[in-house]
């Protein structure tokens, strides 16, 4: 995770009610969430803080969006890149 941590491994539980297969984006929500976890723990992205929702850098998001989009290939295989940029920016982003 960092470089400089002694960190030998994480555990993350997930709890979901949508259904799977459903078209809803959730794996893709569940890719951003993971993703910007993991990038914030390894300091790869700065601190949003807790004042207000989606306060990171345009660099950040970018950076959150296209780990989420490799998520989503592992999963999906071929996927369009719609939803993770949806949950990532709130919006489709061209």
């Amino acid at each position: 995770c960092n470089y400089t941590s002694r960190i030998t491994g994480l555990d993350f539980m997930v709890s979901s009610n949508l259904p799977t297969s459903a078209g809803l984006g959730s794996s893709a929500a569940f890719a951003v969430t993971l993703v910007s976890s993991l990038l914030k723990l390894s300091h790869r992205i700065s601190d949003p803080g807790t004042e207000s929702f989606n306060k990171w850098s345009a660099g950040d998001l970018e950076t959150i969006n296209s780990w989420a989009f490799i998520a989503e290939k592992i999963i999906h295989g071929n996927p369009s890149g719609v939803d993770n940029s949806v949950s990532t920016y709130g919006m489709f982003k061209k």
